[in-house]
């Protein structure tokens, strides 16, 4: 459909500069300033917004769609008109094309599905409407005020009027071009005038559809009670943080936790709800996403739902690893290493360091205390708040769960962690980890290997430590070339980043390492829209 629309167009645009388009004296007296230069201007205007929308066609929008068809009509009209008067086989070789484009547009109209955003059509009918105005009363008052000897002429102001109207809509007779150097700048600029208003209209009638955060309160409690059913991933516990719209199924039992930016909808991990529904729940927000004109991304997924989604069309990229910590083999053997005993030894016992936990509710001295503590972590280099896959801090958040604090022989808090839900059966899980910019540096290992021990005591049988970014790319036969471009820049960036150092530091809690991937929609050439939208979502933002 888009290559017939712009075949149409095109072809409108060369009968007008090389057809000699002929003359008929009925249809003539029907326009105001003859039928040569009207009907060269609309031939002009409707083949031009013809392959402009050929292009938007591309993209199944509806109201291109739409613009198509009635563009197409007006053209049919205005040939059938003019053709009157004509032989029989110009008279069909000029209705062929329009006649054939309408019926094609009628017998496919049910693929174009995507919407555009109505805020942006009213602005760009406003933004027409309004400029067409300013530059109508500039070409007026620019003939009205020329020099005599500009256009041979001395424009009374009605005259002037008539004359920007005729240069508008290119009806200007040869006759009135400009004489002198200052009148072909005029005319100039007004040519630029208006097509800069048409283009950013026309730029406006298009655009994807605006993303809106709203969300009604029983939708987030229905995620929490599917999540409580069906959770398989640390992450989910997110998907519940108030930045996150849904989109559910159609019986409500599965759903998609995402946020749009940049006109890519990103997804917080797997779809959530029963093995039998995932697939239906990833159709059906695949439809809604490109029929908002928005690319899709599902943001650390787990290997598990790979070839579900390759059979619709996504690509997989790997963009790390998971470290996950079995707390019995860790209880009975990773702790009790040389480095780890000598860590508890130097910590516990000689220098008089506690670790516990905090039950709510919090004293209000002790969220003094945490506040402290991560307003001087935010000082260090590199460290800031970050969005979509952790927490912030905020008191009302910390206010509802178990804090674990670190506190040295003087007794001064100088570190914490705070716990998040897991719905991950068995498996414990943290979101912010913070500590004082003076802190030793072994608190922080002294913490996590206190940390784990507890929780193993309490039961659990693993521990999230999270996600090692751009962890293990490369290392199989078969990754992909995005995989191994994305492994080249992790090399080149480790003296900024450190990717490779965040994988060392948590490698010494002997954790099993769970692949994830970031699952895509429209091929590598995405990849870069996406990745900025993920910055936005990710870097505090959103």
């Amino acid at each position: 459909m888009a290559g017939l629309t712009f075949l149409n167009g095109a072809s409108e645009v060369v009968r007008v500069l090389f057809g000699g388009l002929l003359s008929n004296q009925t249809f003539s007296e029907l326009l105001p300033y003859g039928l040569y230069y009207w009907n060269r201007s609309l031939s002009l205007i409707f083949g031009v917004a013809l392959v402009y929308l050929s292009l938007n066609l591309l993209e199944r929008k509806r109201l291109a769609w739409w613009m198509t068809l009635l563009s197409s009509t007006l053209v049919l009209i205005i040939h059938a008109l003019n053709e009157l008067s004509t032989q029989e086989l110009v008279f069909l070789d000029a209705l062929i094309g329009p006649v054939f484009l309408i019926l094609m547009l009628l017998v496919f109209r049910e693929q174009f599905t995507v919407h555009s955003e109505r805020r942006s059509i009213a602005r760009a009918v406003g933004v027409v409407a309004s400029s067409f105005a300013l530059v109508l009363a500039y070409g007026t008052l620019g003939f009205w005020l020329a020099d005599p000897s500009d256009f041979n002429n001395d424009f009374r102001l009605t005259e002037a009027f008539g004359q920007t109207l005729r240069e508008l809509t290119f009806t200007a007779p040869p006759d009135t071009a400009g004489r002198t150097a200052q009148a072909d700048w005029f005319l100039d600029s007004l040519n630029v005038a208006s097509l800069s208003a048409v283009a950013f209209g026309a730029f406006s009638l298009f655009r994807p559809v605006a993303y809106r955060f709203r969300i009604q309160p029983h939708e987030r409690n229905e995620a929490r009670e599917i999540l409580e059913k069906h959770g398989t991933s640390s992450l989910d516990f997110f998907k519940l943080y108030p930045c996150k719209s849904y989109f559910f199924s159609h019986t409500r039992r599965s759903f998609i936790a995402y946020r749009t930016e940049a006109n890519v909808a990103v997804a917080l991990g797997d779809p959530s709800g029963p093995e039998d529904e995932l697939e239906d729940v990833i159709v059906r927000f695949l439809a809604y996403c490109r029929d908002n004109g928005w690319s899709v991304a599902f943001h650390q997924t787990l290997p598990d739902l790979l070839p579900l989604y390759a059979r619709h069309g996504l690509r997989a990229l790997k963009v790390g690893e998971e470290a996950v910590v079995e707390l019995g083999p860790f209880a009975s053997k990773t702790s009790r290493s040389k480095k780890m005993r000598y860590t508890r030894r130097r910590y516990g016992e000689r220098e008089g360091y506690t670790a516990r936990w905090h039950e709510t509710p919090h004293s209000p001295e002790l969220l003094e205390e945490i506040k402290s503590i991560s307003d001087g972590w935010l000082t260090l280099p590199g460290r800031r708040e970050r969005g979509f896959t952790l927490g912030k801090f905020d008191l009302d958040y910390l206010r509802k769960g178990r804090l674990f604090v670190v506190r040295d022989g003087g007794g001064r808090a100088q570190a914490f962690v705070n716990e998040v839900p897991s719905y991950r059966k068995d498996e414990a899980t943290i979101d912010l980890m913070r500590h004082r910019p003076d802190t030793p540096n072994g608190v922080m290992d002294f913490m996590l290997i206190e940390l784990m021990l507890a929780y193993f005591g309490e039961g659990y049988e693993r521990f999230d430590l999270g996600l090692a970014p751009l962890s293990g790319l490369g290392e199989t036969t078969d990754s992909t070339p995005e995989e191994r471009v994305l492994k080249m820049l992790s090399q080149r960036l480790e003296r900024l980043f450190s990717y490779k150092g965040l994988r060392e530091y948590k490698a010494k809690y002997d954790p099993a390492w769970e692949d994830r991937y970031l699952v895509y929609s429209g091929g590598p050439q995405n990849l870069l829209s996406i990745g900025v939208a993920l910055t936005r979502l990710t870097e505090g933002e959103k």
